[in-house]
């Protein structure tokens, strides 16, 4: 019977995204439980942090092999360059078991599909950098989902630190290993929230609904509830979802003034002003918390170039 990692986070979406998630999850647990290895399945993405905006969206799934890489510090890891934190996974190349894991989950689930739905147009295939295994159900109350398959990876700490990271570790299409924190993502999140009485999913929200109605809006469509819609992903700003959620998330808490939007929204735009002044404050001003060695070079670029237009946009802050 196959082993199931303790699974500490909670979907909080309903409706079609539930029913999306928990679908894959028995299936991916049925082709799994006689294998023997130890494998979860968790939600991750805006669906879980409360930051949705498309109800009909995709949902982000998290499927981890629990058996987990644990590389020396001096060999396994080197600076980053231009963080002040990094820890670059190098030469490292996927484990045999992983290659077997990605590969069984991705047949399986295509010939799952084959075998249910004949004629359905049920697709299962990798993304263009091979990052996520794309999942088109097209079953009656369900969206499409992005699987991100990968390997729990332990982060052997420096010796100023005396306990290790847990992560996960995957493998983009080019063959180079990506490290990231998807539960401790989504803990962060919870806990912003939390100290911001919910203030700070509801902005992130209209932040984001500002920016999908952007996007439609200089492409001459109307927003629409299609669950093909790839709403505030990316648009005539140039600013992914993501990119806006750790922008909010790098605001202090006492800038989200609990059950007032509208004075949320004035406070933090007139602090990102602030940051906004000199290069020095914008080089600074990192969410440590939602970024890594992945995302940083991403997040410096935002900052040093979209970020001023996000800001002096008024449909943005309306």
């Amino acid at each position: 019977m196959g082993k199931r990692c303790v699974n500490i986070v909670d979907m909080t979406v309903g409706d079609a995204g539930m029913a999306t998630f928990v679908f894959l999850k028995e299936r991916i647990h049925g082709m799994l439980a006689s294998t023997g290895c130890s494998f979860d399945v968790y939600p991750h993405g805006s669906s879980v942090k409360g930051t949705r905006i498309d109800p009909r969206g995709d949902v982000d799934v998290v499927v981890e092999l629990c058996h987990p890489i644990v590389p020396t510090w001096r060999d396994g890891f080197e600076a980053a360059q231009g963080t002040s934190f990094g820890k670059r996974v190098q030469g490292r190349a996927p484990t045999p078991e992983f290659l077997w894991f990605k590969e069984t989950i991705a047949q399986a689930l295509s010939y799952d599909f084959e075998t249910m739905s004949p004629g359905l147009g049920s697709t299962v295939a990798w993304g263009k950098v091979q990052k996520v295994l794309k999942v088109t159900p097209v079953f009656p109350g369900h969206v499409n989902a992005d699987l991100l398959i990968c390997q729990r990876f332990l982060e052997t700490p420096p010796v100023s630190r005396k306990t290790a990271e847990a992560g996960v570790i995957f493998w983009d299409g080019y063959g180079e290993p990506q490290v990231g924190h998807p539960k401790k993502y989504i803990a962060k999140v919870k806990e912003k929230d939390r100290r911001t009485s919910g203030m700070y999913t509801q902005f992130v929200r209209h932040l984001k609904s500002n920016h999908a109605d952007l996007k439609y809006r200089g492409s001459g469509n109307r927003r629409s509830p299609a669950p093909s819609r790839q709403l505030a992903t990316d648009s005539s700003l140039g600013v992914s979802s993501a990119t806006l959620e750790m922008l909010a998330y790098g605001v202090p808490n006492d800038h989200y003034t609990p059950r007032n939007l509208n004075s949320t929204r004035k406070k933090v735009r007139t602090y990102l002003r602030g940051v906004a002044e000199n290069e020095r404050s914008r080089q600074s001003f990192v969410p440590w918390d939602l970024v890594n060695d992945t995302t940083y070079p991403h997040w410096i670029e935002f900052m040093h170039g979209e970020f001023r237009t996000v800001l002096s946009d008024d449909r943005m802050w309306a």
